[in-house]
């Protein structure tokens, strides 16, 4: 069975986890396919968005334990031989991730069920994340392998919580569930279950829609404002503002605003009306 399943939904490609008899853990290889299957995309000029999920009732249950299981041994100590581990990290599990955060096109994730160990990192690791009732988020490493989180998940999760919550989930392995997920911040709303890959797509396209040089500029605005000063935060916007105000997009939305008509952004754009979707089952707060 393929690691992944691709479809696409006009200008959006779907990218669904395909190993539901396994919770659609991922091995060394399912990360480098992941990661090939990435770079593909980023390349398609069709392709302007993207949505990643799961098949049968689970997101992601992270890496596959019984890959790593046969690893054991290779180490004087008895565990993995470190310098195996790196090379894992270095050339499968890190530039499946890499590729994701340097997608220049939007990435929505449906997550559909669990999100367990290095699976809560690939769901949490698109630009907006969109859960069905039945998700629910779970950092197993510490208390049940003793590593820390991996493929993000440290970063992702304590950007999304907070210091204190953070590490409280990672410490007790305590299921997060889509509620409980949706209050503290890490989903931007829950969708019912038969509506969430429609939802996952229509958000994408409508996201695709948008002038594209703003979102490598938006993403490093946001990624900045935890850890640099008020007066580099500035800087940043300077910068980046200066760069897009020159862009024919700029031009094109100030035109349209001032017209009360509905922007059309980029050559390759349908000629389409574009209008909101209704709320979510559950707005995000």
């Amino acid at each position: 069975m393929e690691h992944f399943v691709q479809t696409r939904d006009g200008g959006v490609a779907v990218v669904t986890l395909n190993q539901p008899d396994r919770l659609n853990a991922l091995t060394p290889g399912g990360f480098s396919d992941l990661r090939d299957t990435l770079s593909r995309l980023a390349d398609e000029p069709d392709t302007r968005a993207l949505v990643i999920t799961g098949a049968g009732r689970a997101f992601c249950a992270g890496a596959d334990l019984g890959g790593l299981r046969k690893m054991i041994g290779t180490d004087a100590g008895g565990g993995i031989d470190p310098d195996l581990m790196r090379d894992l990290f270095d050339t499968a599990v890190n530039p499946a991730l890499r590729a994701l955060t340097g997608m220049e096109k939007p990435v929505v994730c449906a997550v559909n069920g669990m999100a367990s160990g290095g699976g809560v990192g690939l769901a949490l690791v698109g630009d907006v994340v969109l859960a069905s009732p039945s998700a629910e988020f779970h950092l197993p490493f510490a208390p049940r392998l003793g590593i820390v989180p991996d493929a993000g998940a440290s970063w992702l999760v304590t950007r999304a919580l907070g210091r204190p919550r953070a590490l409280a989930a990672m410490l007790t392995g305590a299921r997060i569930g889509a509620t409980q997920a949706l209050n503290w911040g890490m989903v931007w709303a829950i969708e019912p279950e038969g509506n969430l890959m429609a939802a996952a797509c229509d958000l994408a396209a409508r996201l695709a829609a948008q002038p594209s040089a703003v979102l490598p500029w938006l993403r490093q605005a946001v990624d900045s404002a935890a850890g640099q000063s008020f007066a580099a935060q500035l800087d940043l916007e300077r910068d980046a503002n200066a760069a897009l105000c020159a862009t024919p997009d700029f031009v094109e939305g100030v035109n349209a605003f001032l017209e009360k008509r509905t922007p059309r952004f980029g050559r390759d754009v349908p000629d389409v009306e574009r209008t909101e979707r209704s709320q979510p089952s559950s707005a995000a707060l």
